[in-house]
């Protein structure tokens, strides 16, 4: 059967090719990948975008199994259409709309194979545009990459959107608490006695702004965070331990979480116990670990968005636990559901 070509599109900032200039990379291969650095046309600055920043695309064409193959067909016949929540909608080859939910809402052994296809995309046009800029000697952020998102077609006349996966992107819609009395009322007390947010949350918040535009430092400023909020949850509640916290080195994340968190005296307990993060989460959070050390002591590649969002979830749910434990109710409620029934909270 004909294969299916794919097609990774970024924008990337400060890299300026001239008009009319593709430069072409071919890498070949099974998959037959390919990349291309080119200036925006006459139709996309009309559209917007700046003649300083250059599109950046990857190609490849794979023979996807029969069914995934069936999934690609359901996208053009529109067979998704009646998902619960759709997040893209756009005019089809035949001109009749399609709409179709986020990748996390179709079978997973697509989510699997389309992971697999834009990992390799995406490696590929991130190096070759950073190695350019690099061999040229061309100066630029650290991180100029944009998404133009991913794309697939059967022919390679008509190219379809496909989704990403927004569990991250809508995660604080979905798991927020509302803004209830409570919260007016705890945020006008907390400000009048003088409080000021806490600086873990406050790094955790810096770590979710940089996610996307330097993901290296937001894996190393997430897990300051963490480490940051264990110290001051011993601290809080073990008054004569808080110059030893602040001021002295201490254990590996990890292992504060397994071997310690558990005896300390908590104001909140679930079932009667303070529990550590279930495994799902500190792997998450060992992985991070990794990376940061990594990152710190020999230089590394860049994490992929994908861990990075693991990594500051994972934090974040290590953070409200946290607090939990510390004597806000609450904050059990903005830990992420699928932890909270694995701790036993549901």
């Amino acid at each position: 059967m004909p294969p299916v070509h794919f097609q990774r599109r970024y924008t990337v900032r400060a890299l300026t090719i001239p008009a009319g200039v593709v430069h072409s990379f071919a890498y070949g291969g099974p998959h037959e990948v390919s990349v291309t650095l080119a200036a925006p046309s006459e139709a996309d600055r009309a559209n917007g975008h700046l003649p300083e920043n250059a599109f950046c695309t990857s190609s490849s064409r794979l023979e996807p199994s029969s069914k995934n193959r069936a999934v690609f067909e359901g996208i053009e016949s529109n067979a998704f259409a009646t998902a619960e929540r759709t997040i893209i909608s756009y005019r089809g080859p035949s001109g009749t709309t399609i709409s179709l939910p986020a990748l996390n809402q179709f079978p997973e052994h697509f989510g699997s194979f389309i992971a697999t296809v834009d990992r390799e995309l995406s490696d590929l046009a991130r190096r070759t545009a950073s190695m350019f800029r690099w061999r040229a000697n061309l100066p630029g952020p650290h991180n100029p990459f944009s998404t133009r998102g991913l794309h697939w077609s059967f022919d390679e006349t008509f190219w379809h959107p496909l989704p990403g996966d927004y569990r991250a992107v809508f995660h604080h819609a979905f798991d927020s608490i509302k803004i209830s009395t409570q919260v007016l009322d705890d945020t006008k007390r907390s400000v009048a006695n003088g409080e000021s947010c806490p600086l873990d949350h406050d790094l955790f918040r810096e770590a979710w702004e940089e996610r996307f535009s330097n993901p290296r430092s937001a894996v190393v400023i997430g897990i300051a965070a963490a480490e940051l909020g264990v110290k001051r949850l011993i601290a809080t509640l073990v008054p004569p331990a808080e110059w030893l916290a602040t001021n002295l080195p201490t254990p590996p994340l990890v292992r504060m979480l397994t071997d310690y968190l558990p005896i300390l005296p908590a104001r909140r307990t679930i079932e009667g116990m303070v529990k550590s993060p279930p495994n799902e989460v500190m792997e998450t959070l060992r992985k991070g670990v990794t990376i940061r050390n990594q990152l710190a002591h020999a230089g590394s590649e860049t994490p992929s968005q994908e861990t990075v969002n693991e990594v500051l979830f994972a934090v974040q749910d290590l953070l409200w636990l946290l607090e939990f434990y510390a004597g806000c109710e609450w904050a059990l409620g903005l830990v992420r559901r699928d932890t909270r029934n694995a701790l036993g909270a549901a």
